[in-house]
């Protein structure tokens, strides 16, 4: 099992928090995902076996957010 931190800048409101979430645990192999606003930032438990970390940064700009 992996761990990622990502600081998203235009994580800004609970429902941020929620749609991020969400998007990042319907992806294969990602075990756990914590979001805060106030922190601007995501945490990720992941398993590098089926999914890579650039694939969940992808995925997160795709949703429209900007990482720092």
């Amino acid at each position: 099992m992996s761990k990622l931190k990502v600081n998203i800048e235009t994580l800004g409101c609970k429902s941020c928090e929620i749609t991020i979430e969400q998007i990042i645990l319907e992806m294969p192999g990602v075990q756990a995902v914590k979001a805060s606003a106030k922190k601007k930032q995501v945490i990720i438990d992941f398993d590098e076996k089926i999914i890579q970390k650039e694939q969940i940064i992808e995925a997160i700009t795709e949703a429209g957010h900007e990482i720092f």
